[in-house]
């Protein structure tokens, strides 16, 4: 049975008499309704025809005698009614023998039967409720239970005495629910929702009530007085023709007064006034008339909301007056008119406050509130990237400027919520961490709700902030700390939102429960149950509306197709890609990668369940491998494809400053100067945070990556990465085919240490044993855990010589994997059968016709002295010029060499990524941004090779430092290499020096070097990489 809190208003009327004939249906709906018009009709008409308390009379009686078990105290009301009024006291007796003559109709011929009949159909009506006498029980221990349980059962009893159908019941349970909700103190976070909105319905229908009595009472009060004659101001106030035309004229004007009341337009109390002017013959009369009627009405609606508000949410928030009181007259109208535009959701709106940010003449403090005011619009449009743009507006323009303390608090909240929803939670505490105790946004459900996500705590309790905050907050620390029992007791009754007038307090019920709902499916998802996940998810979608709610709804319908995968495969794919394409479109929208970062850890778990489901969907046949290549690369989106296409960097004057300051600490070498260089470095990084954000062009998901051609691409997402456990999923897309997901859960020490070892020498010890075969069988089960099986058995079935081109996009701490070494089933590395490039993301790649000839010129060429000899006997075949100290070396990539080779000292990760010169100093990625570099470079170091690829991220190092400045192919190690491999590095130059692909001229000297001996360690022939732009043609 639904409860009733989940049906409608029609919904319950029609329970009501569910089953009944169709004639106790008509007498029940139609006799008696109609001889209660009747009766109130004669009761209007005898006021006006005198005396007027005989009509007054007989109407109060025509309202409280309703009663059902007991006819007979109808009947005796209805013989004073015809003492006072004729027509209204037959009418009541009609009623009540319609009345009887239903309840007989529906019992066929039995009272009892029939009463019953009326009890079900109002316990059907109410819900599930417990019958009259258990209620009435229940309340025996009243004065001992706390105030949660005290409320309930008052509640209960309530509702179970109007399913009897006994007026005195009625009575007597409606006193204890008054008395409890104008004394009682409610408990904070445990009431039940829906008796509080109960509280809300009896205090709304108590106001209008007492407005509606105001106005009948001025309407029939100003009739009286003006028929009767008593107060004669002159001759033509005095109404004449009759009782019924002044009825049907005090009728109107309390009708329009009416309806003033439920929307407060100023143009609707001017024609209110007019109106009655022209109704009533007696013009003044009936202006006086309407007049009283308007005040009335304009009253009640101020006090509406505000009695909304103390129940539900406290005190509505404030307009930051202080905007009011600065700028320009002519931005203090803008202003006004703004927010007259906001208050009617009018198109307008935006157009106002970029009005009052374009004056030149108009002060900061305006101008930062309209900014502010633009980035909260653009929030309700979930547009991020404008959101965010505009908060920083603002807040530049509150930094310059003394704003008054309502201004800059509207300033600081609107920032709050907008860095937060990009992603980006500590600063979003700090900005609303001065906000959240202020009164106007004390109870702000949107500022609340962003200070509780991101300081996880429970805000406003302490400042009254009413229920509905208290139970937002309640609700936002169970899902936070995944207590499931708690949320479905929250969310166990829906709201019976039709009770709330007023628009903010419904819309904010309304969302706070859906996203209760997401909560709710999400932990009923991750603990197994997808069927109650997939209806508190539908539930959620069917209650976020609107732009400011589409990264849930997004969110939603991800969730929802991973809770459908088992039970409607089509429509969960459906959902699935809806879901996590609009997410990822919202997500790539912002230019500061930190954010786009943000969305991503935030985020997480869902991304998680995303390739969950999708590979559920494959094991049933769905193609739903496309749609996993498309996240995996989307989330790679950045700006370094953009930036490596337009063919210069323009660093700009602060980012060349912050060079030149890391160039001269590099270039001394000095451990004093280390603090200071990490300080230069990380400053660095903020500057070119900014430069990516210029540059960065949002792309959709659908918009896809550049084709690999001839290669398998093994794109990888890390769902879990511990000390303990490796756990995501291999993306495989095979030349000309479709993709496929292959999922991966490393729990062995042993084979996660090829991966997770932090520590240098850890990693150095391991990647220096001999291959023998305990080492081969690790790197044998790093393989069959990272490789789909279908890819092995491709490679298993291999001919002799013949071989595969992989492409690998990493994730993490895989970048730093010797992809070479990474087994095969037969216990062979992959290099015995691939040609093995590595590239941060797809949208790298070289579009046709990117690919420019390579130079002929000299090499530039830098070696340190314990390498010079083997590797300068092999660089001799190609014309070179080399340098021996980093000065030397910088002047030689100001010539325009052909390529560059480097056999030096490597270390560090990131803009710190440097190599160490022979002759002094160091060369960082940092510093060697804005260097023009030659199409290739061979680094004969360790560790420079290393770009970790972070989802969101954009991947920084020397080898992408190089790429910026024109580079297209970077070898480097990722591990520690030994004196050996110089050697084999410098072939590799001679190889592309000579047009070879680099990725097959690497894999050509490292097979070569294995297949001499195929138990040296890793560090003689598997540590360098190919990090590079090319296409599969040489």
């Amino acid at each position: 049975m639904a409860t009733a809190g989940s049906m409608t208003a029609k919904a319950r009327f029609g329970a009501l008499t569910t089953g009944w004939p169709v004639l106790a249906k008509g007498l029940w709906w139609v006799v008696r309704p109609g001889c209660t018009l009747v009766g109130l009709a004669a009761s209007l008409v005898a006021v006006f025809a005198g005396p007027w308390w005989a009509g007054c009379g007989a109407a109060l009686l025509m309202v409280v005698a309703r009663t059902i078990r007991r006819p007979w105290l109808g009947l005796l009301a209805a013989v004073p009614a015809f003492v006072l009024v004729p027509v209204a006291g037959i009418a009541l007796a009609a009623r009540v023998v319609a009345g009887v003559a239903a309840v007989l109709v529906v019992g066929r011929g039995s009272w009892r039967n029939g009463l019953e009949g009326v009890a079900a159909g109002r316990r059907q009506s109410a819900g599930s409720v417990p019958t009259d006498d258990e209620a009435r029980g229940s309340l025996s221990g009243l004065s001992s239970m706390s105030d949660d349980d005290a409320i309930e059962a008052v509640g209960t009893a309530g509702a179970a005495a109007w399913a009897s159908a006994d007026g005195r019941r009625i009575a007597s349970a409606a006193g204890m629910m008054l008395s409890l909700a104008l004394t009682g103190t409610a408990g904070p976070v445990r009431l039940p929702l829906d008796l509080d909105v109960v509280r809300l319905a009896v205090l709304e229908q108590a106001l209008d009530m007492a407005r509606k009595v105001v106005f009948a009472a001025a309407a029939v009060g100003l009739a009286a007085v003006l028929w009767s004659g008593w107060v004669d101001l002159a001759p033509w106030m005095v109404l004449d023709g009759g009782p019924i035309r002044a009825s049907i004229a005090y009728a109107l004007v309390f009708a329009l007064a009416f309806r003033l009341s439920r929307r407060a337009d100023r143009m609707g109390l001017l024609v209110l006034l007019l109106s009655a002017g022209l109704i009533v013959d007696a013009g003044l009369a009936g202006i006086v008339g309407g007049g009283c009627a308007a005040v009335a009405a304009v009253a009640g609606n101020a006090a509406r909301p505000t009695v909304d508000g103390l129940v539900l949410g406290g005190p509505r928030p404030a307009e930051p007056g202080p905007g009011l009181r600065t700028g320009t007259r002519r931005g203090r109208r803008t202003w006004r008119a703004a927010t007259e535009a906001r208050r009617w959701e009018s198109e307008y709106e935006a157009c106002l406050w970029d009005e009052i940010v374009a004056d030149p003449d108009e002060s900061a403090a305006l101008k930062a509130g309209a900014l502010a005011a633009l980035a909260e619009d653009a929030l309700s449009r979930s547009k991020l990237q404008e959101a965010v743009r505009r908060a920083e507006e603002a807040l530049a323009v509150a930094e310059s400027a003394v704003l008054p303390r309502g201004l800059a608090t509207r300033v600081h909240a609107a920032a709050g919520r907008a860095v937060l929803a990009a992603g980006d939670p500590d600063r979003a505490r700090g900005l609303l961490a001065s906000v959240v105790d202020e009164r106007a946004y004390r109870t702000d459900a949107a500022v609340q709700e962003a200070w509780r996500e991101a300081a996880h705590s429970q805000a406003g309790e302490s400042g009254g902030a009413g229920y509905l905050a208290r139970w937002d907050a309640a609700r936002h620390e169970a899902a936070r700390a995944g207590d499931l029992a708690a949320l479905r007791d929250m969310l166990g009754t829906d709201l019976d939102i039709s009770m709330v007038r007023d628009k903010a307090t419904r819309a904010a019920l309304i969302t706070a429960q859906s996203r209760g709902h997401l909560e709710l499916g999400e932990l009923e998802l991750r603990h197994g149950d997808a069927r109650a996940a997939a209806k508190a998810l539908r539930r959620a979608l069917a209650g976020l509306s609107g732009p400011a709610t589409e990264v849930e709804r997004a969110v939603a319908h991800t969730l929802l197709g991973a809770a459908t995968t088992r039970t409607s495969p089509d429509r969960a794919l459906t959902d699935l890609g809806t879901g996590v394409r609009a997410l990822e479109d919202s997500r790539g929208e912002l230019a500061d990668e930190l954010h786009r970062r943000g969305l991503v850890l935030r985020h997480a778990g869902v991304y998680e369940l995303v390739f969950d489901a999708a590979q559920t969907l494959q094991e049933q046949g769905l193609g739903s491998g496309p749609l996993a290549a498309e996240v995996v690369e989307s989330l790679r989106r950045g700006s370094l494809a953009t930036m490596l296409r337009a063919g210069s960097l323009d660093l700009g004057e602060p980012v060349r400053a912050v060079q030149q300051r890391i160039a001269a600490l590099e270039s001394t070498d000095s451990p004093d100067g280390a603090a200071e260089l990490a300080d230069a470095h990380r400053e660095l990084s903020a500057q070119l945070s900014g430069l990516f954000a210029d540059a960065y062009v949002p792309r959709r998901v659908r918009d896809t990556p550049v084709d690999p051609g001839d290669r398998h691409v093994l794109a990888f997402h890390l769902d879990d990465l511990t000390a303990t456990r490796m756990r995501g999923h291999t993306v495989w897309t095979p030349p000309g085919r479709t993709a496929w997901i292959h999922p991966f859960d490393v729990t062995d020490s042993e084979i996660l240490d090829l991966v997770t070892a932090s520590d240098p020498e850890e990693r150095r010890v391991r990647m220096s044993a001999r291959q023998d075969d305990e080492q081969r069988g690790r790197w044998r089960a790093l393989g069959a855990a990272l490789l789909p099986p279908e890819l092995r058995l491709l490679f298993r079935g291999l001919p002799e010589g013949a071989l595969e081109r992989v492409l690998v996009v990493p994730h993490g701490p895989l970048a730093a994997l010797p992809w070479a070494a990474v087994g095969i089933d037969d216990g062979r590395p992959l290099l015995s059968v691939a040609e093995i490039q590595v590239v941060p993301s797809l949208a790298l790649l070289d579009r046709p016709g990117d690919r420019p000839g390579l130079g002929t010129g000299p090499v530039a060429v830098h070696l340190a002295e314990v390498a010079a000899r083997a590797e300068a006997r092999t660089l001799a075949e190609l014309p070179t010029n080399r340098a021996e100290d980093l000065g030397g070396f910088l002047d030689l990539l100001s010539t325009g060499p052909a390529g560059a080779y480097l056999a030096t000292h490597g270390d560090g990760v990131g803009l710190a990524q440097a190599v160490t010169f022979a002759g002094g100093g160091r060369l960082s990625a940092g510093a060697a941004l804005g260097q023009r570099w030659p199409d290739w470079v061979v680094f004969a170091s360790c560790l420079v090779g290393r770009v970790d690829v972070d989802p969101g991220a954009e991947p920084l190092g020397l080898p992408i430092s190089c790429m910026l400045g024109g580079a297209r192919t970077v070898v480097g190690g990722v591990i520690e290499i030994g004196y050996g491999a110089g050697a084999q590095a410098a072939r590799v130059a001679v190889r592309v020096a000579r047009g070879e692909h680099p990725a097959a001229a690497l894999r050509a000297e490292q097979l070569y070097r294995w297949r001499q001996d195929p138990s040296s360690p890793l560090t003689a022939w598997a540590g360098l990489v190919c990090l590079s732009r090319l296409g599969s043609e040489a």
